[in-house]
């Protein structure tokens, strides 16, 4: 405290602005690096005393528009600005993670806190440091000091998460400089996620100071407000989300949750499952309706047609039963990967199982096209400027096109739909209709009449 000049601030309130390049894995079009990168300006104010941040943040994605808006958070809630404040419980898991960049509240944090005890020492970024942990809600913490200044220098611990199971997060704190005003703040503070850059935070060394309280805008935390922190240990056990049904043909159907919708067939007697998406309560759910759509035993194999993480965060639970997978020649290392992932924090149906999985996953590939079910199904690579790696999936049958995530809208021109008309007029399929994960049975007709 005394170090980063925390004990000296009274009652200031410290206003900083940052950029940030938040790497956006889950939505690139590789699963390696380079990733495609979110930018996110933020307008930042501290209340170092309460341990309370106010952000007003506008984010940018490419091809996607951004978002903006206003948060309120502290080590326990989180609030979204209107009129008046707002809970967002769901969202406290992420805004915790914002609120660790900033070392300031996360050494006011540790102060008041009784289980904060020795850990050990190590060598870490070339010099000698002294670990300090504590137990909170979460889990365990770990905070790297360097003993001849004092100044934090990393905070470690693991988060969960929906693909990985969890990540080992690390929030490194360099560059520091000093406010007007007086006390000490990094420059620079990285997240790394299993090793790698998942947030990159620029403070503007001429904006950040020390201000009096009533120059701030108000982001006092109200009394009583119910601690949204998610226990440690505690296993998350969502329900099954049941897809409500949309038939396609005899044996084929949409299966749709608001979030996202699939394909279901049965060709010959195996079901096929076109892309596994959200989560493994998303899959239970697809599950059900297999059972009751189409009784009895059947082969399973399901079909990923592309990695943007939601689309394929239900297929480890295929895996678990002994689906086959099927996808792009150049998926394979990520689904190797996602499925040799050990989930520890809160074992999932993967990690209960014996399953072949990792480098052994069962997996059938296509770098240009591929029949299944006799010709039942016909996958083809879409393979545009945008659409590297990506499949579509035709019905003969029922003259029916599954477009992946790649037709969004036919209410204007758009690159993805370009090139899934582009990459049917070049496999000479006709389809009459077509169906995407956010987008429902449509006429093919209307992605021609406006991309054509």
């Amino acid at each position: 405290m005394h170090a980063l000049g925390l004990d000296a601030v009274g009652d200031k309130i410290l206003h900083f602005k940052s950029r940030e390049s938040s790497s956006a894995r889950e939505q690139s079009d590789r699963w390696y690096p380079p990733y495609l990168n979110a930018m996110v300006a933020r307008d930042v104010w501290v209340d170092p005393v309460a341990g309370a941040e106010r952000h007003t943040f506008d984010t940018v994605w490419p091809g996607s528009g951004g978002s903006a808006g206003t948060l309120v958070l502290s080590q326990t809630a989180t609030f979204g600005v209107r009129d008046t404040l707002i809970p967002a419980p769901l969202s406290h898991n992420a805004t915790r993670g914002v609120r660790f960049l900033d070392p300031w509240v996360v050494v006011r944090d540790w102060s008041k806190d009784s289980t904060v005890r020795f850990a050990g020492e190590c060598m870490y970024r070339d010099y000698w440091r002294v670990v300090l942990a504590r137990d909170v809600p979460e889990g365990k913490e770990e905070l790297y000091v360097d003993p001849r200044s004092a100044y934090p220098v990393k905070l470690q611990y693991d988060e969960p998460h929906y693909l990985w199971g969890q990540f080992r997060v690390e929030n490194v704190y360099t560059t520091w400089i000093t406010p007007r005003g007086g006390g000490s703040f990094p420059g620079s503070v990285i997240r790394l996620e299993d090793g790698e850059i998942a947030v990159n935070r620029t403070v503007n060394g001429r904006d950040v100071a020390l201000v009096p309280r009533d120059s701030a805008p108000r982001f006092d935390i109200p009394a009583g407000t119910v601690d949204m922190r998610r226990r440690a240990g505690t296993v998350v056990v969502a329900p099954p989300q049941i897809p409500d049904t949309v038939r396609v043909g005899a044996n084929t159907y949409l299966l749709v949750t608001p979030a996202y919708t699939e394909t279901l067939t049965l060709q010959r007697d195996t079901v096929f499952l076109l892309d596994a998406t959200t989560s493994e309560a998303r899959a239970r759910g697809d599950s059900t309706w297999i059972s009751r759509l189409f009784p009895g035993k059947h082969p399973m194999v399901v079909v990923i047609t592309d990695l943007a993480w939601p689309h394929v965060a239900g297929a480890r639970f295929w895996v678990a039963r002994g689906a086959t997978i099927v996808t792009h020649r150049g998926s394979v290392g990520f689904l190797q990967r996602i499925t040799a992932q050990r989930w520890t924090l809160q074992p999932d149906a993967l990690e209960k199982s014996t399953a072949k999985r990792g480098t052994d996953l069962r997996v059938r590939t296509l770098t240009d096209s591929l029949s299944l079910g006799n010709g039942a199904i016909k996958l083809y690579t879409i393979d545009g400027a945008g659409s590297e790696g990506a499949l579509m999936a035709f019905i003969p049958s029922e003259r029916y096109l599954w477009a992946s995530d790649f037709v969004q809208t036919v209410a204007r021109p758009s690159q993805y739909a370009t090139e899934v008309w582009n990459a049917a007029m070049r496999t000479g399929i006709s389809p009459e209709r077509f169906a995407a994960e956010h987008m429902p049975i449509t006429p093919w007709s209307k992605v021609g009449d406006v991309n054509r």
